[in-house]
């Protein structure tokens, strides 16, 4: 039976497992103080993904202190998050669902108000591994609507065929 003090985790390769400290019951709902420009809303509630794993590294979706949606990378030895420069999106209201299938990065992001400003876009970067950095394809950002919707997500299918769902006017909406 395990120790109420250790939780099992895979690794990111899900092969193994390995035992990881829990901290004390007592510790548990001590607040944390939030980060600076913190936004409290970039992960709330939504089906959205943030994080992913590439080349020996974690990779996050996240405001820097700029109120732009960017790519960071989790340095390992420090464990402190760095912005790498690579805008997802340029827009403070932007929800994003990010989708890595190893050389490529896809990103769907928008916001839910029925404006211009909240447009649905996709893009897809490119990862250079000798330079550990994604950039934007060319002919990126596409928009798939307009104005703005319920957060997208994004899938690809067996096919590598490129899938967009959102809901909008009382419909589920369903791009490729």
């Amino acid at each position: 039976m395990r120790s109420p003090a250790t939780r099992l985790h895979r690794n990111p390769t899900g092969r193994r497992r390995v035992r990881m400290p829990m901290p004390a019951a007592r510790s548990v709902n001590r607040p944390i103080p939030a980060p600076p420009n913190w936004t409290p809303c970039a992960t709330c509630e939504k089906p959205e993904s943030k994080l992913w794993y590439n080349d020996g590294r974690w990779w996050g979706a996240l405001f820097g202190t700029t109120d732009r949606l960017t790519i960071f990378t989790l340095d390992p030895k420090s464990q402190v998050w760095a912005d790498t420069g690579t805008l997802i999106d340029e827009r403070a209201i932007a929800d994003a669902d990010m989708l890595s299938t190893g050389a490529h990065l896809w990103a769907v992001s928008g916001g839910s108000r029925p404006s211009e400003n909240h447009a649905i876009r996709v893009r897809r970067f490119t990862y250079d591994a000798a330079d550990k950095r994604y950039a934007i394809d060319p002919d990126f950002p596409v928009t798939i609507r307009p104005t703005g919707a319920s957060p997208a997500v994004i899938v690809v299918d067996s096919t590598d065929t490129v899938w967009v769902a959102y809901a909008a006017d009382g419909k589920v909406w369903v791009s490729h």
